[in-house]
């Protein structure tokens, strides 16, 4: 049977749709979704008239299928993607659209807490910043610790650290820099104590020997970095006969007799810690005379004198019990010792 015929024995579906709509089936837009649809319901008329549905409610079923024939082509002329019927998928997926409809309202309502939190989040960053910030944490109080030859004043003043600034606005970093270029700075560190109290601590180089050169006097270490110069005479045992290269504060002082420099300055410590003291050092060649008293000193090598001192501090014992304080006392290696009452 052409699914062209009416099979309730009226008028053909094609003829209805001219009747209907004024214009052939076929010579409409989207003729094919039309003959689709027109093949789908006269197959549905059909197994109609063999269930023995009266004629009437077929031509019902035909004037449906004009109805759809009609959303088919209408859909087409307008080239939107075709729709679901309503109810496809719902199988498959197990979802209705009134179902769906919660699920967008909870993924809207999901966005609006993620956004809630969002702003909280920041209002307390915000909370917090404006509280660290705040004249609580004003700097009332700067403690220096462990220095000895400066005072607590000029290392605050070096550190370039002032009172009544925000403590975590102070730059500590920078601090710590200021104090390390100074000479007499071996190491530091710039601390922060809540709330109200930055702390510094300081460790020093000492003044071990001071360098006569050109009426001036260079002041060292012990390890000879040169600390500073001075016109003025200082309270420290006096290096002499040395050959000044290049003296710049923070740098090791270079001279022509490096080793004897050393020499010196490493007697020099090792006396410190003894009853002796050498107010002066007069290097000469490869020997060295360590002045006791102007009129009493100790003739040799640095390294031989270093090596037999503790054999020295007796000979030296020795003549002050006899009242002595004039001579030469000449160190040899081995541990020899000879006295002379001549002073060169």
């Amino acid at each position: 049977m052409s699914r062209t015929e009416n099979t309730g024995g009226g008028a053909s579906f094609e003829e209805l749709y001219k009747k209907t709509f004024g214009t052939d089936i076929r010579a409409a837009e989207g003729a094919e979704a039309a003959d689709e649809a027109v093949l789908a319901l006269t197959e549905a008329a059909e197994e109609a008239a063999g269930a023995g549905v009266p004629a009437a409610g077929r031509r019902i079923s035909f004037e449906e299928a004009l109805r759809t024939a009609d959303l088919a082509v209408s859909g087409a002329e307008i080239a939107e993607p075709e729709a679901l019927p309503e109810g496809e998928g719902e199988e498959e997926t197990g979802q209705t659209r009134e179902d769906a409809r919660p699920t967008r309202k909870k993924k809207k309502r999901r966005k609006k807490h993620y956004l809630l939190r969002l702003i909280l989040l920041i209002l307390i960053i915000a909370g917090i910043i404006y509280f660290l910030r705040s004249d609580f944490f004003l700097i009332e109080f700067i403690r220096v610790e462990n220095n000895s030859y400066y005072t607590a004043e000029q290392v605050t003043d070096l550190a370039g650290a002032e009172r009544g600034v925000n403590l975590f606005s102070a730059k500590t970093g920078a601090m710590k820099s200021a104090l390390l270029a100074d000479p007499y700075i071996y190491s530091a560190s710039v601390d922060r104590k809540l709330p109200d109290t930055l702390v510094i601590s300081v460790s020093e180089r000492k003044e071990a020997a001071a360098v006569l050169d050109a009426g001036s006097y260079i002041i060292v270490d012990a390890s000879g970095m040169v600390l500073r110069r001075t016109e003025s005479e200082p309270a420290l045992p006096l290096l002499e006969g040395l050959t000044t290269i290049a003296a710049e504060p923070g740098k090791a002082l270079q001279v022509e007799q490096n080793s004897l420099l050393k020499g010196s300055l490493e007697l020099i410590a090792a006396v410190e810690n003894s009853d002796l003291f050498f107010k002066r050092v007069l290097l000469s060649g490869i020997s060295a005379r360590a002045y006791l008293y102007d009129s009493l000193y100790c003739e040799g090598d640095p390294s031989v004198i270093l090596e037999n001192l503790e054999g020295l501090k007796n000979v030296l014992y020795d003549l002050y019990s006899k009242e002595i304080r004039h001579g030469v006392v000449y160190v040899g290696k081995d541990g020899y010792f000879s006295y002379s009452p001549e002073v060169k």
